[in-house]
């Protein structure tokens, strides 16, 4: 049995998630959407989410990448000026304003999904249904201790 300690498991927690961005931004690199910072990524995906259930305003958006509104409103400036994003008012009442992928958005945002889909197959096809759902149960409590802090 693997003995596995605190301070073993903290660097590989950290490894994997220093790993991961710099993967998510390497793909970028090669690519038309070199000018994407992995922040602006996270954004786009979390617009392209919220937009399939008509959420996609603002706050939801913020919440989705628990970041602050006004955060999230710098980068929509920016987003906006290189041309993935565009705000759309509602007909309904004008005070309300999505943000949604304009194609270039959409193209960016599909090599981004891509990635993840490519990192999720590979771990489905190294495991059995027996330790993925170990491994599930195991990100929970991770996912609980960020969503407790």
């Amino acid at each position: 049995m693997l003995e596995i300690k605190e301070k073993e498991l903290n660097t590989f927690f950290v490894e994997v998630f220093n790993d991961i961005l710099a993967k998510e931004e390497k793909i970028f690199n090669n690519t038309e959407y070199k000018d994407l910072t992995i922040k602006e990524c996270h954004v786009l995906e979390a617009i392209a989410i919220l937009k399939k259930d008509r959420n996609n305003k603002m706050t939801n958006i913020a919440n989705k990448i628990n970041i602050s509104v006004g955060a999230l409103t710098t980068s929509i400036k920016t987003l906006l000026k290189k041309g993935y994003v565009k705000r759309i008012i509602c007909e309904q009442d004008h005070r309300i304003i999505y943000i949604d992928l304009t194609s270039k958005g959409e193209a960016a945002n599909a090599i981004h999904e891509e990635f993840h889909s490519k990192m999720i197959n590979y771990i489905f096809m190294s495991h059995s249904k027996e330790e993925l759902q170990s491994l599930v149960q195991c990100l929970e409590t991770f996912k609980k201790f960020f969503k407790n802090i």
